[in-house]
Order: structure tokens, then C-alpha cells, then sequence
């Protein structure tokens, strides 16, 4: 079984979430004798003290609790209501939502409504049950007229009693908002309790309190000390304040927010400084799986995942990473490289993970997300700022199952810096190739598509590029708005070289459409070919035109997207191959989908940037828990104008540039630079062949107790990277364990 551990700080406990604040307590415990909490306890931040929910924990009432109410969208039926004094997580009751039957969905919610003064952050949160659940789950919903609706929690499937909670910009203005506890498209029975809307910077306070025990410990600079209580005293005195919120003014809200957010600024630099402090090292180096997200600040750099080694285990063919994480305590240090020894045949790429500004509301990890992977033969290291280097393995596919050793080098100016061992565990089943999980991203090869024709030879290298990219990570280019030929020489690429049979396409003019249709009629690949006839049409009015379209072309397959936007679906059932639903319209019908052959995801958000493991999910364990066999996504590539590249910074100027998975080389406008959210994509689609491998040869018994991990899956929150990576590391550790034992 993988041996690696998911360890938070210097306590150790596996699997729990390392955050900034707690990483800060932890190191500073016995450092600093001479910043000695100085805390008013009356200042002291209780959140349920400042609780603007009615009736947050349902304890008030006659008949139904005080100040909420039942609110049926369907199944009237079927959707039961209680309030519950038998199961609670605290108090006296709680209130629950069931379907009766219980295999039958309902959408039914308690709710309520709040006044509330906008223009700053608020937090809300809450703690939910589910039993006996199998579809959809427990949201939290915040309904503001005139505004889309926004979800603050979520649970589903089997799981006690869980805590969700969301930061929420909430738009300038006072009004009143719903709030609303759904069991939304679900069946089963569900649980709400302890409800909690407080503003953001009371919890922020909150949180920077609990680090407001004695700091005792002699090993600080001095400068270092009086810094730290400097810090602690403008603490205090912004907790009184805050203490007095209710009844102030929109400025006098937003003004304690911004003091709250330049408290936690200066908290970062001193975590940094403390750390840095405490370094032996010149140069620290520290090892990950591919799971665990680095960001810049040295604060929030874990310990070593691994203990006495590195351990990967693969699949033959498999391309399983592992990262490094190195940072330079004193000073700048030059010519770094990281080098990987394994035996011959394994083939290994190495980058250096750049962080990318990309500007979120809560401003985490000072707005630098890991993502650009570039070229790492030799490079710098930055005093104070944290490096990951990136390092894909290839298994060969013809290798023998067993375990390999290797080694780690990483070296300044050929000396070495540091040295670890590395073993790769080959399992005997052997990857597909190519993978039957389908995953496809539309892809236009060039923007200038029946332009600049002296430049013809140039765009025709970029368009091969884009496509190659994509397929070395597994993925389908869905070829758009291109001429026959240059479609038919993509598409040979794809065939030939990396054997895609599912090649689809879309935009194509009549005539250019009929030429590619009929040769690949007449060269028989037709079978795998598809095309999205009718993008996003409302309601049932695309079904003619699906309809002419497999009369006219009945040997290629029919593409359908369906986002939450198109709820008429059931008349495509006899015009439509490949079904591709978002979440949202899954589940407004997830029984029709789930009885389609070919069942996609459909993609079309921002990227995730700031939740890289999202993609792994969608593509992966997600997608298999779901019944998901294909994955289609709006835009691999975004325009380059949205990037930025300065003085070595990347820098996304909107979501749109947020949405490509690669990066234009700043030497080269025909190369580019994969995203670490194309590998997670990759990774995702060799976790979805693994969980298919384990169906089709382990026991029924050892499959279902896989199983009970994955089902696992629909407790995790959708804001929570650390519980994916747990999620993810416990299905692919089990999966690996029972194989093992049928070798």
C-alpha cells in the first residue's frame, strides 16, 4: 500500500487541512519570549455572539421553528418535512427534509430571510446530515433579488454530521436576503443545524485570536519579537471595535473589513519571517505527490509528504508525477537543477511550476496560484519565495510489474544540494492506449483561421502544436472553425500517432463539412466522428436540425451540450449520440441521462485556477462515481492577450484568460506551456482507467469496499482543495492496495 502521508505542520495529523493561521500558531508555540500575549478577553470574537440568522440552531417555535419556513418546488408528493428533536448536532432539534418513498427525488427547503448591509465580505455556514442519499445532496443556498443565487454549502450522499462553510462578497446596499436549506433533486433524508451569517471580518478576527496564546521561547530576533507584539497590540485594539459593529455605518463596516485584511497582510510577513528564522538550511527542499497544491508563501509550505523515500505507484504506461519544493532561506541562489536517475526505459520530464497572479475576492496565497509549467534545465531561486519544480514519470508499457529504484539530485552548480531516494511501483495491468474514458476540448489551432496567408506555414506549426499538447496529455482536440484540410491533417495526427478514435468537430462550413464526412466514410474511420450540431439552442428547437442532420450524415455521431440554460432534452432521445449535461442539468433529469450510452461532462467555467484538483475530479474518480465515461470542455487554449508576462511574472488579466489550460511560450509564439491543470485533467482520466481496471478484475467484495471510498467523494466541498487531495489520495491508495492483492 502507498506509504506517503498527508501531514499538516509539525502536529501530524493526516489528512486535516493546513492553513496559514494554524501553520502560524503552530511554529511560533515556544519561540518568542519577548511577545507575550497581551488579549483583553472581553474583546475577545465570539461569532455566534454577532449570529444575524433568526433562530440559527431551530430551538424557538410552537409548532415549526420560529422565523423559518417550508418552501416544495417539486415533489409535493413526496417531500417530507420535520422538525426533528430526535436528531440534532446541538440544542434540542434540528430541522430535516426527507423523500417518500425514499428512493423517489424531491426539491424541497427550509427558509428563512435577513436583513443585511452589503458592500463588504459576509461568512456564512452550517452543519448538515444526509442518510440513505444517492442523488444530488443538502445545498445552502443566498437568494438576492435582481443577483444569481449562491451556494454556501454542500453535502450528499451518506455522511454524519459535517461542517460547510463560504465567504460571500456581498453587492453595496441594505436589503433582505433568503436563505434557504434545500434538498434539491435528492432523495434520502437530510439535516440543517447551527445556521451561521456573520460579516467576514469577525471571523477573520476570530481566527487571528486563536493564535493569541503565550508566546514563550527565546530563539526569535528581537526585532522579530517586538514586531509580534506590535502585531498582537493592533489586534486587540480592532477586536474592540469590531466588537461594536452592530448599528455602524456601510463605511464604518467596510473600513474594519480593510483594517481586518491589512491585520492578516502583516500576519503572512511574519509567518514568512518566522519560518525563514527557523531554517537550518541554506537551501530547503521538501517532496510532494502531484495532489498537494505549492503556493509562493514559505508559511504555507507542509512538511515532506514522503519519509524515507519517494513512492509513485503506476500503472505500465501510466504517467505519474511527484513535485519539489525548494526554498532559499538566506539569499538568492543560481543554477539550481533537479535531476531524476531511474533505470532505462522510464522516461522523465522536469519543470519549474511558476506562480501565476490571478486576482481573487478573499485574496488568498497574495493572489499567486501555481500553474505556468516551464522549461526547468537550470534556474534561480528567489530568497523567501518557495519553488515547486514539477517531475512527470512514464512508465513504459511493455515494463515488468515490480518495484524500481532511483534517485533525486538536486544540485547548485553541479554540487550536490541534496539527494533522495525514489522508488516507482509498477502495478501488472497496463494503461489503455488510447484511454477509453473520451475526453475532448474544443480547440481553435489558430486565431487568424482564413487570414494572413503569408504567414500560412507559420499558423499550420502552431495549429500541430495545440493539437500535440493535448493529445501527449490524453486529451481529444476538438477541432473548430478550421478548412477541410487542415481538419483532415489534425485528425490523421490524432489517428495515427496517438490512435483517437473519437475525433469531433464543430463550425465547419457545408461544403468543407460534406468533404470530411464523406473521406472519412470512404477511408472507414467515420465511426468515431461527431460533430455539435446546434450549440445551445433553446428549448426543443434544434431537434430538426439534429434530426436533417443524421438523415443526411447517418454513419457520424450526433454531439449534444446541455447546460443548465436547456431543460427540453427528451425530444433529442432518438437525434442525439453524445450527451454532454453540466451538473445543473444532470441533475434536473439524472435518470434519462443516466440511461444514454455515451454520457459526457460538459464543461464551460472559468478554469479553476484556484482549485486545480477540481479538474482531476471532473475528469477522474468524480467522473466514475458518476457513470461518466466522456469529458467535453469549452476552451483548451484562451487568446494570449490574456496573459501576461512581465519581468518574469505570469499574470491572467480575466476569467477569460483563466479558461485555457496552457500558456504561450514568451520565446516562441508557437510553442506553449502546459497548465498544471492539463496535467490534473491527464491524471484524472488515468484515475478513471484505474478505477475501470479495478472493476474488471477484482472481486465483487474488494470492488464494493473501492467503492465505499469513492461514494465518499460527494462529502467533499466543492471550495475545499484539501479534502480532494484526501479524497483522492484515499481512492487511489485502496485501488492500489486490493490490485496488489490479485497479482
Amino acid at each position: 500500500m502507498p506509504s506517503g502521508r498527508s501531514y499538516c505542520a509539525v502536529r501530524r495529523w493526516p489528512g486535516r487541512p493546513c492553513t496559514a493561521l494554524t501553520i502560524f500558531l503552530l511554529v511560533f508555540a515556544g519561540t518568542a519570549s519577548d511577545a507575550r500575549t497581551r488579549v483583553d478577553l472581553g474583546n475577545n470574537i465570539n461569532l455566534q455572539d454577532h449570529n444575524v440568522i433568526p433562530n440559527p440552531s431551530f430551538e424557538k417555535g410552537k409548532d415549526q421553528p420560529a422565523h423559518w419556513s417550508q418552501k416544495t418546488h417539486s415533489g409535493w408528493k413526496i417531500v417530507r418535512y420535520l422538525w426533528d428533536t430526535r436528531v440534532k448536532h446541538s440544542g434540542r432539534r434540528s430541522v430535516m427534509i426527507a423523500s417518500y418513498p425514499p428512493q423517489k427525488t424531491c426539491w424541497g427547503s427550509w427558509v428563512t430571510e435577513l436583513e443585511i448591509t452589503g458592500g463588504i465580505p459576509w461568512y456564512f455556514s452550517a452543519w448538515g446530515k444526509i442518510q440513505k442519499s444517492t442523488k444530488s445532496g443538502l445545498l445552502g443556498w443566498i437568494w438576492n433579488e435582481g443577483h444569481s443565487p449562491v451556494s454556501f454549502m454542500s453535502f450528499g450522499g451518506d455522511s454524519d454530521w459535517s461542517y460547510s462553510g463560504k465567504t460571500v462578497d456581498m453587492p453595496e446596499g441594505t436589503y433582505t436576503i433568503r436563505i434557504g436549506m434545500e434538498f434539491r433533486y435528492s432523495n434520502g433524508r437530510a439535516w440543517a443545524d447551527d445556521v451561521l451569517v456573520a460579516p467576514y471580518f469577525l471571523k477573520l478576527i476570530a481566527d487571528m485570536q486563536a493564535l493569541t496564546d503565550t508566546f514563550e521561547g527565546d530563539s526569535l530576533p528581537k526585532n522579530l519579537a517586538r514586531d509580534i507584539q506590535a502585531w498582537q497590540d493592533k489586534l486587540d485594539d480592532l477586536a474592540s471595535r469590531a466588537n461594536k459593529w452592530r448599528g455602524k455605518s456601510a463605511d464604518v463596516l467596510k473600513q474594519l473589513n480593510a483594517d481586518a485584511n491589512e491585520l492578516k497582510t502583516s500576519l503572512v510577513d511574519l509567518q514568512n519571517r518566522v519560518v525563514l528564522a527557523n531554517l537550518k538550511k541554506p537551501i530547503e527542499v521538501r517532496f510532494y505527490d502531484s495532489l498537494t497544491s505549492i503556493y509562493q508563501q514559505p508559511a504555507e509550505l507542509p512538511p515532506s509528504l514522503f519519509d524515507e523515500a519517494i513512492d509513485i505507484y503506476a500503472l505500465k504506461g501510466e504517467v505519474e508525477a511527484f513535485q519539489v519544493a525548494l526554498l532559499a532561506a538566506k539569499e538568492d541562489v543560481s543554477s539550481i537543477t533537479v535531476d531524476v536517475k531511474l533505470p532505462h526505459g522510464f522516461e522523465v520530464e522536469t519543470y519549474r511550476l511558476d506562480h501565476v497572479i490571478y486576482k481573487t475576492g478573499q485574496q488568498a496565497h497574495g493572489n499567486l496560484w501555481p500553474d505556468v509549467l516551464a522549461p526547468a534545465e537550470k534556474f534561480k531561486l528567489t530568497q523567501g519565495k518557495v519553488q515547486p519544480v514539477w517531475v512527470d514519470i512514464k512508465i513504459p508499457a511493455d515494463k515488468e510489474a515490480g518495484v524500481y529504484e532511483g534517485m533525486i539530485l538536486v544540485q547548485r552548480n553541479g554540487r550536490l544540494v541534496h539527494k533522495e531516494p525514489l522508488r516507482v511501483h509498477v502495478a501488472n495491468y497496463t494503461l489503455p492506449r488510447p484511454t477509453t474514458m473520451k475526453v475532448a476540448m474544443t480547440t481553435v489551432p489558430n486565431y487568424r483561421v482564413y487570414h494572413e496567408e503569408n504567414e500560412k506555414e507559420k499558423i499550420k506549426k502552431i495549429g500541430i502544436e495545440r493539437v500535440r499538447l493535448l493529445s501527449d496529455h490524453q486529451l481529444r482536440s476538438f477541432v473548430k472553425y478550421q478548412k477541410v484540410d487542415f481538419t483532415l491533417e489534425l485528425f490523421k495526427i490524432m489517428r495515427e500517432e496517438y490512435g483517437f478514435t473519437a475525433l469531433g468537430t464543430e463550425g465547419q462550413k457545408p461544403d468543407d463539412w460534406k468533404k470530411l464526412y464523406d473521406i472519412a466514410v470512404e477511408e472507414g474511420w467515420n465511426e468515431g466522428l461527431y460533430y455539435n450540431v446546434w450549440d445551445e439552442a433553446p428549448g426543443d428547437g434544434a431537434v430538426p436540425k439534429y434530426a436533417a442532420f443524421k438523415k443526411a450524415y447517418p454513419q457520424a455521431r450526433a454531439l449534444l451540450v446541455l447546460s443548465s440554460h436547456r431543460t427540453a432534452i427528451r425530444p433529442y432521445k432518438d437525434v442525439v449520440d453524445i450527451w454532454c449535461p453540466d451538473t445543473t442539468n444532470l441533475s434536473l433529469d439524472t435518470e434519462f441521462h443516466d440511461s444514454r450510452e455515451h454520457r459526457w461532462w460538459y464543461f464551460c467555467t472559468s478554469g479553476m485556477i484556484t482549485n486545480p484538483l477540481q479538474w482531476r475530479m471532473s475528469t477522474g474518480v468524480g467522473a466514475w462515481k458518476h457513470n461518466r465515461n466522456g469529458f467535453f470542455y469549452y476552451c483548451a487554449i484562451a487568446g494570449s492577450g490574456r496573459y501576461n508576462f512581465k519581468d518574469g511574472q505570469w499574470s491572467i488579466t480575466d476569467d477569460g484568460g483563466n479558461g485555457g489550460v496552457a500558456y504561450p511560450d514568451p520565446r516562441s509564439d508557437i510553442h506553449l506551456y502546459p497548465a498544471l491543470r492539463l496535467k490534473h485533467v491527464r491524471d484524472g482520466v488515468e484515475d478513471w482507467e484505474l478505477m475501470n481496471i479495478a472493476k474488471e478484475n477484482l472481486s465483487p467484495s474488494a470492488y464494493n469496499e473501492l467503492m465505499t471510498d469513492v461514494k465518499k467523494l460527494s462529502q467533499v466541498e466543492f471550495d475545499n482543495p484539501e479534502a480532494y487531495e484526501k479524497a483522492i489520495r484515499q481512492v487511489r491508495s485502496k485501488a492500489f492496495e486490493l490490485l496488489q492483492k490479485t497479482e
